[in-house]
């Protein structure tokens, strides 16, 4: 899917407006960024601002109204709050305008429903290198240990010859492969993808490598090095951007 400047300000005035709860405004950032391409001229800082998004479910990061407003002038928006009577409870109107312009978004009545769609889920039948049912492939399956409610994107490859551990709640996205192997610098090592980590689509996770918990890898990223619990990291090797509540730049 395509994300440019305008769809994060959308999300985060529906946020500020309580028309999208948190857990909504993060799952739709953790799969932006497992699937998004960032367009536009201020793409990086866009994307950079989903990656923020992506952990604020986690306690060490939050999101506060600070936050909010401090990404919005980022992508050229400022935030206004106007109090009126109204006949419903809710009476505070957050909106998201431009700088330079005088144009309102008008708050809308939406309703999200959210819903469980792991709420029926089996673990999958794995055969030694062949597909899932779901179009994903492991070898060495023996060496696998698959955690609950795990969802792996069609077309990802698995190579657990010296262990891969995928543990609870671990979503991969499609076209990805984690290796404990590497037949071209002969690098072995367990592979562990901690619980509640997201993994971008086209993504590649090296031998000896953990991801940590509530960790989001971008799409097409090179990891080959270990991922902190609740950090964001992406790039080609994998830089962590996001760590304890703060930006970096580090390899991960």
């Amino acid at each position: 899917m395509r994300i440019e400047n305008r769809d994060v300000v959308n999300k985060l005035n529906d946020y500020l407006n309580h028309r999208l709860s948190l857990t909504e405004l993060v799952a739709w950032a953790e799969e932006a960024m497992m699937d998004g391409d960032f367009v536009g001229k201020d793409w990086k800082t866009v994307r950079d601002i989903v990656a923020r998004i992506g952990v604020a479910d986690v306690r060490a990061f939050g999101l506060t109204w600070e936050d909010c407003e401090k990404s919005l002038k980022g992508l050229g928006y400022q935030t206004k709050v106007e109090v009126t009577q109204a006949v419903n409870p809710q009476i505070t109107q957050i909106h998201a305008d431009p700088e330079k312009e005088n144009n309102r978004c008008n708050p809308r009545n939406l309703r999200i429903k959210h819903t469980d769609r792991f709420s029926d889920w089996q673990h999958p039948i794995i055969e030694d290198g062949k597909l899932t049912k779901y179009n994903w492939m492991v070898q060495h399956r023996d060496n696998l240990h698959l955690g609950y409610k795990t969802d792996i994107g069609a077309f990802t490859y698995i190579n657990a010859k010296y262990g891969v551990t995928i543990e609870d709640h671990v979503q991969i996205g499609s076209h990805c492969a984690v290796y404990s192997v590497s037949t071209i610098d002969d690098k072995t090592g367990p592979v562990v993808l901690k619980k509640n980590c997201r993994i971008g689509t086209h993504s590649t996770i090296m031998p000896g490598v953990t991801v940590g918990e509530n960790a989001v890898i971008g799409a097409h990223s090179f990891v080959n090095r270990d991922v902190p619990d609740g950090s964001v990291a992406f790039g080609m090797p994998a830089k962590v951007i996001l760590k304890n509540g703060s930006r970096k730049d580090t390899k991960a």
